[in-house]
């Protein structure tokens, strides 16, 4: 499984239990780690990547408030 299961947010209610079931299968070896992966893409909200400035300017401005 990708990394982001564990942050990212499921598109809906649907789509959490779709990615539950799949987890569940995958972890009893029924469906294999590619297949979960498209389980992940499918049913999680994607996570921006951020560069070294972009993330600079979020730490400064929390800092600041």
């Amino acid at each position: 499984m990708t990394t982001k299961s564990t942050t990212a947010k499921h598109k809906s209610d649907t789509y959490a239990a779709i990615h539950s079931a799949a987890k569940g299968l995958h972890g009893v070896g029924a469906i294999s780690k590619t297949t979960m992966r498209e389980y992940d893409e499918l049913c999680l909200d994607s996570i921006t990547e951020l560069n070294a400035h972009e993330i600079k300017r979020i730490r400064e401005q929390a800092h600041v408030s």
